[in-house]
């Protein structure tokens, strides 16, 4: 009998479970039902980004026969639709994605139907020059839009009490790593529809697909309730700590000053100033006088914030070398009289790039965001310099594009996380599209320079570009970020003790 008493005391108790295991960021980021209806539409909307420029271009040589005018009218349409990204992501930020869109949205469309409609009824080639022109004046990043809407939505649970900054910051990671690895997806299957729409469909149908998907996925995208999210205001923020009574009282006020339900954020700290401060007394003289102060002295673009210079300049270094990549592939599958496979060998490297931001997304990252670049760099830069020597052998070259390539989105998730660290919420569209610029320049800069290239050497030397490219924008961020090796340093030494203490 006792030792019956004994067993049942022993025995633990029936309600007792094991700890539920915590489910992977990526079904925890699409467990928000707002955030999949936005993502999902998004992603079917910016098919236009992988399709439109090699439309443009197949359309072209199959209506006219005329490679020359077919290129040239593809780079004026991408050179415009860059410098325009940031103008429309400032009114994004502006007026919000709601207001915005009902303008942008039907313009954007519209532009692209007469395009296809000129090129249906072979309109003039000076006339498809204008066409080309305001096409691209109407375009506008939906991944940035998308990434943006992440972000508020993240912000607001950490702000409601429903997770912790940290946790959010650790999912925004992983949402910007979904929409890296959207993106990716995009550019694997737009150029296959793109080219077997155009050979076997109609001319113009690599056009009107992109044309269906932007308006339908844009239409739902703006009407989401997300979309009528009001922009966050900032009133200052810095990264100096100037311990005067001015300062403190500057705090108070800018406090009093901001609208209700904007995130403040101390001259003198980065931590928010809770909504009983905002109610501190202030004079309506002083109120006026500091929000004119303020409102003078506070950047007029998201390039005005510090560090986004740095890192739009890295990024145009950084790119340049994605475009001498796609050229010399083409280059060396000529070479090899296997034209037709060029398609293959991009897309093996865009494959690389989803596999990578997968992985990428579903960890939690402790090492700092521009260490963090800096050694994504490295590695890549080491990708292409192993793409580089395998360029002879095309059967070894199929790992070393794979490998190179789940570095890409990576280092695009990366850069996204240090824009969102850098610039506040009413920037944050207009500072990510700068990245989408950024991009354009840099492909820009090395598609003409893979070109003299390929002219005077061949493609065994413009597999140089890539690796070269990568390592000098990594050299960029040394010179700009002096702090940067120290730091990565510093997290290397602490993450070979932390192993040795588990050892």
């Amino acid at each position: 009998m006792a030792s019956q008493m004994n067993a049942a005391q022993n025995m633990p108790p029936q309600n007792s479970r094991k700890p539920r295991k915590e489910k992977s960021p990526y079904l925890q980021i699409l467990s928000y039902a707002e955030g999949r209806r936005f993502s999902f539409s998004a992603a079917t909307a910016r098919l236009t980004m992988s399709m439109l420029s090699l439309g443009i271009v197949l359309a072209m040589r199959m209506i006219y026969h005329d490679w020359t005018n077919a290129g040239t009218l593809s780079a004026v349409y991408v050179f415009f639709a860059a410098v325009c990204t940031p103008i429309y992501a400032r009114c994004f930020d502006k007026f919000g994605q709601y207001i915005t869109g009902r303008i942008a949205l039907p313009l954007s469309s519209g532009a692209l139907l007469v395009f296809v409609l000129a090129l249906v009824f072979r309109a003039p080639l000076w006339s498809l020059y204008i066409f080309a022109i305001f096409l691209g004046l109407t375009q506008f990043s939906f991944g940035a839009l998308a990434r943006t809407r992440w972000t508020n939505l993240l912000r607001k649970e950490a702000a409601d009490g429903k997770m912790s900054e940290e946790k959010a910051s650790q999912l925004l990671s992983t949402a910007f790593a979904w929409e890296a690895a959207i993106d990716e997806l995009i550019f694997i299957i737009g150029p296959i529809f793109a080219t077997s729409l155009a050979t076997s469909v109609n001319p113009t149908s690599q056009l009107i697909l992109p044309l269906i998907a932007q308006t339908i996925g844009g239409a739902i995208f703006f009407t989401l309730q997300s979309a009528k999210a009001k922009p966050t205001a900032l009133i200052t923020e810095t990264t100096s700590k100037p311990q005067s009574a001015e300062v403190n009282e500057q705090n108070d006020s800018a406090a009093q000053a901001a609208p209700a339900g904007s995130t403040i954020y101390r001259m003198d700290s980065d931590a928010p100033i809770s909504d009983q401060q905002r109610l501190s007394r202030l004079s309506p003289r002083r109120w006026l006088r500091l929000r004119r102060s303020m409102k003078k002295n506070a950047p007029k673009l998201a390039l005005g914030f510090p560090g986004m210079v740095t890192l739009f300049l890295t990024f145009i270094i950084y790119s340049s070398g994605f475009s001498a990549y796609d050229v010399s592939v083409v280059a060396m599958t000529q070479a090899h009289h296997i034209d037709a496979a060029s398609g293959v060998y991009l897309a093996i490297y865009s494959a690389g790039s989803l596999v990578g931001a997968i992985i990428y997304g579903s960890r939690s990252w402790r090492m700092p965001l521009w260490s963090r670049l800096l050694t994504m760099m490295l590695l890549l830069a080491l990708g292409f310099g192993l793409i580089d020597v395998c360029k002879d052998d095309l059967i070894l070259f199929v790992p070393a594009a794979f490998i190179a390539g789940m570095v890409i989105s990576p280092v695009f998730a990366t850069v996204n996380m240090i824009v969102e660290d850098t610039v506040p919420g009413t920037f944050l569209t207009e500072g990510l599209s700068w990245l989408n610029t950024g991009s354009a320049v840099g492909n820009s800069i090395g598609s003409a320079a893979v070109g003299v290239v390929l002219d005077h050497f061949g493609y065994q030397w413009s597999f140089m570009m890539p690796w070269v490219s990568v390592l000098f924008a990594a050299l960029f961020v040394m010179a700009t970020h002096p702090s940067v090796v120290p730091e990565l340093a510093s997290y290397i030494r602490l993450r070979i003790r932390e192993l040795r203490q588990v050892a």
